[in-house]
């Protein structure tokens, strides 16, 4: 079960990343099977595979915001209640708050793919700023 969500995982990050090398243009088709992937591989008993998948989920849709994640954020939220760390709990939340309010975080660019935590912390602190104004 792992080395098949393994291989789920690797080829979602490599039509994610050949997609987005090709100035993010995608057919719908291709766009879809990614996020069919992605609500599998949420599913993983790797860790890590499901904290790329967040990633890839959060790239996706800022790269592709007119396309449907309905079925993506149920399946977020889902994690980030039942996910099987507290860290993964956190970052499906804020992947989570990304897919609701997006242009609340327009600024956050997912260029550098090699740090995906850097833009966790980013969406958390937006956050953080946000609610210090409100009140």
């Amino acid at each position: 079960m792992k080395g098949i969500m393994l291989k789920l995982f690797v080829i979602v990050v490599l039509l994610a990343n050949t997609a987005f090398a090709q100035k993010y243009s995608v057919s719908n088709e291709i766009l879809e099977k990614a996020k069919e992937n992605s609500v599998r591989n949420l599913d993983s008993e790797v860790n890590g595979v499901v904290e790329s998948t967040l990633f890839v989920i959060m790239m996706m849709k800022k790269h592709y915001p007119e396309s449907n994640y309905n079925s993506l954020f149920e399946e977020v939220n889902r994690v980030s209640v039942e996910g099987t760390t507290p860290e993964i709990r956190l970052k499906a939340q804020l992947c989570g708050m990304y897919l609701a309010f997006p242009k609340l975080f327009a600024e956050v660019s997912f260029e550098d793919k090699a740090n995906p935590g850097k833009y966790f912390a980013e969406i958390s602190d937006k956050l953080k700023n946000n609610l210090l104004t409100v009140r």
